[in-house]
């Protein structure tokens, strides 16, 4: 299906997986010993403070890896720009966007300082991952 001259279906598809990456990223860099941040919680804990729907944040956590993708697809795609340089480099603004607006809004400091450097050294290298993903699997996944 096609929507703005862009394919919907690998648009989804890519958001998804580079969320999928992104989020994989985070639970492997825990294991390595760098950190580990339960992103669940996080999300969660502002639209349900009793914290009864176990799962709900991951879901939001993709749904906005979706629209996020959408953007840069919609950005980047039309001007055949869609490397992962640019993609790494949306993927470090959207870490920067998460640092100073997000976790703030979440009952964090700005740059995750209350939560030591390894937490926020993570957040970027996954944001990396997540750019990259997306440059690189929309075109792959796209008949646009």
């Amino acid at each position: 299906m096609s929507m703005f001259g862009l394919d919907f279906a690998a648009l989804v598809a890519a958001g998804f997986l580079a969320t999928l990456g992104m989020t994989l990223a985070g639970y492997l860099l825990g294991a390595g010993g760098l950190t580990y941040f339960d992103l669940d919680l996080l999300l969660v804990s502002r639209i349900d403070p009793r914290q009864s729907a176990p799962g709900i944040g991951l879901v939001i956590h993709f749904l906005i890896g979706i629209g996020l993708a959408a953007f840069y697809i919609l950005l980047w795609h039309p001007a055949g720009d869609t490397n992962l340089l640019s993609g790494m480099l949306y993927g470090v603004g959207l870490w920067a966007i998460a640092m100073v607006v997000v976790l703030p809004l979440a009952g964090r400091r700005v740059f995750a300082v209350d939560l030591g450097w390894r937490r926020s050294a993570a957040l970027l290298a996954s944001h990396l991952v997540y750019g990259a993903a997306i440059a690189g699997l929309y075109p792959l996944l796209s008949s646009a």
